[in-house]
């Protein structure tokens, strides 16, 4: 999980890219977390793409740094969750998120 870290810290963006399709769970959320320090302008589309992972704690972690990201892109999908999704956590999240990048704290 360090080397994943560290691409981050170094925005090495394409080969965390690559990693999000990985199989483990704790892998995707690291890489998550590690394209929200990296902060570059791909990683945004990555992480949209994160937020129909078939595990919740991955897709939370997305939200979370889509959110902290603040980039308007990610708003249409983080609408569609916090009103469709059928889990009531990632709903609540992904308003904070959208809140965040409107430029609001809830």
């Amino acid at each position: 999980m360090a080397k994943i870290e560290d691409w981050g810290n170094k925005k090495k963006v394409d080969k965390l890219i690559k990693e999000l399709s990985n199989r483990k769970s704790d892998v995707r959320i690291a890489v998550v977390k590690a394209l929200g320090v990296a902060r570059d302008y791909r990683a945004v589309s990555a992480l949209i793409s994160v937020l129909t992972d078939p595990d919740t704690n991955v897709r939370l972690c997305a939200i979370e740094v889509l959110g902290n990201i603040g980039d308007p892109r990610a708003k249409e999908h983080l609408r569609y969750i916090s009103e469709k999704d059928a889990n009531e956590e990632l709903r609540k999240r992904a308003l904070a998120a959208l809140a965040k990048i409107a430029g609001k704290d809830l």
